[in-house]
């Protein structure tokens, strides 16, 4: 049987349940240097791996440098 197409909110949803999951994972390390290292190492391979110009990647580091630190 063929599979269904997923809308874009299934995709949406599902995109979010693996960010719930990674972050639970990160939160369960006790180190918080070690916390800090693979968030950015996770951040860096989502950034990277996305495909969006330069331009729309340093808009969404310095959207969120701003908002999480601002």
């Amino acid at each position: 049987m063929p599979e269904k197409t997923k809308t874009l909110e299934e995709v949406k949803n599902e995109v979010r349940e693996v960010i719930n999951n990674v972050v639970g994972k990160i939160n369960d390390i006790d180190s918080r240097s070690e916390k800090a290292e693979l968030t950015t190492e996770t951040l860096n391979q989502v950034i990277a791996g996305v495909e969006l110009s330069k331009l729309e990647k340093a808009g969404i580091l310095a959207y969120l440098t701003k908002k999480r630190l601002g």
